[in-house]
């Protein structure tokens, strides 16, 4: 059986309260930190507490940081194009690679806290990588390997080839090879306070959860938090068993992202309006039987994804909220801007081995 990657208490917990949890026996890796999660929000349901501590934990995970720009080359003949945390959520990293003639030819995707059951557990392969216990899973065009890090979260590397034709190497080789070049950062994975990527990205040091807790008067009393992703979060109704689906109000997600500008939505949609939220730039989108509200958390750390492109593109760290209604949206932002209040400006350590963005 594969061991967990961390004993910390809150993943301890998480485990006995998926059921079959770890055993005594299930020491931490060696060299692994003793990581302590954040304090819950008093609206998140007894029965949510552990995973939420979980999440809060691996948070703290630099999912960029995870990835060596120089074992990526190295495996693939390749070079770096790309490094960039993506619309998922703060908890993903895309490094893309290309050819010598400009040509795309990889992409290699961590998650942290990606899903993967133990029912599915049962049915995959384990293997041992540079003294790595990962699943392996395989299609035509993909691999994906998976580290344990309680019952239901793992460390989730993807590998998938992005150029025409057939590549020299199979996914999973590339797959195999990466992982085993980068073992040590998969065994004690960097945390964002290392400084082992820059720019720091100060929404990440956020709780969605206590984003989301602004708005659970909208919901009445016995209002409930849902710690749903690592960097996404519900406010919503406390469940009625006996009332039929269709007549709870929607839940309020909020997810904290890097994406695009969101600007560029309005030059480009009939649907998108420019919306000004305590002096942060917002842009509010209406989207099938619902609404999107995009804020741009820090207006001054972009980052530049392609310096080729005649208009340079620039990433930021965006807080996406969701609701059931553009009436309700905006009042919805306006709460969760106030209770995340004004961004932090870390202070860069100098000592940072990957630069976010273009790597050309």
């Amino acid at each position: 059986m594969i061991r967990y990657l961390w004993a910390v208490p809150a993943v301890a917990l998480l485990s006995a309260c998926a059921g079959g949890g770890a055993s005594p026996s299930d020491s931490p890796t060696p060299g692994s930190r003793n990581r302590q999660a954040p304090q819950s929000q008093p609206a998140i349901p007894d029965k949510d507490r552990e995973a939420a501590a979980a999440l809060g934990t691996y948070r703290t995970i630099d999912a960029c940081g995870l990835h060596d720009i120089e074992a990526a080359e190295k495996v693939t003949g390749d070079l770096g194009d790309s490094i960039l945390a993506t619309s998922d959520g703060l908890n993903h990293c895309e490094l893309h690679l290309h050819s010598a003639e400009n040509r795309t030819t990889w992409r290699l995707k961590l998650e942290v806290g990606a899903r993967l059951l133990s029912p599915e557990r049962r049915e995959l392969p384990e293997r041992t990588l540079g003294a790595v216990e990962v699943y392996q899973r395989e299609t035509e065009r993909n691999c994906t390997l998976s580290k344990p890090l309680d019952d239901l979260r793992t460390l989730e590397l993807l590998v998938s080839p992005t150029g025409a034709g057939t590549p020299a190497k199979k996914p999973c080789q590339v797959a195999t090879e990466y992982l085993t070049e980068t073992a040590a950062l998969w065994s004690d994975p960097p945390e964002r306070a290392d400084g082992r990527t820059t720019p720091r990205l100060s929404l990440a040091e956020q709780d969605p959860c206590t984003a989301a807790s602004a708005v659970l008067d909208t919901y009445g009393e016995g209002a409930e938090l849902n710690p749903v992703e690592v960097f996404a979060c519900e406010a919503g109704p406390k469940p009625d068993p006996q009332a039929p689906r269709t007549s709870a109000p929607r839940a309020t997600r909020v997810s904290f992202v890097l994406d695009s500008d969101p600007a560029r939505l309005v030059a480009a949609l009939g649907n998108a309006g420019e919306l000004a939220l305590g002096g942060r730039k917002a842009v509010i989108l209406q989207q099938g039987n619902g609404c999107s509200v995009y804020v741009v958390w820090d207006q001054d750390t972009g980052i530049v994804e392609d310096r080729r492109a005649r208009t340079p593109v620039t990433a930021l760290e965006l807080v996406h909220i969701s609701t059931a209604s553009c009436e309700s949206a905006q009042a919805a932002a306006e709460k969760i801007v106030a209770k995340l209040g004004t961004p932090s400006r870390p202070a860069d350590s100098g000592t940072a081995e990957i630069t976010l963005g273009d790597l050309d």
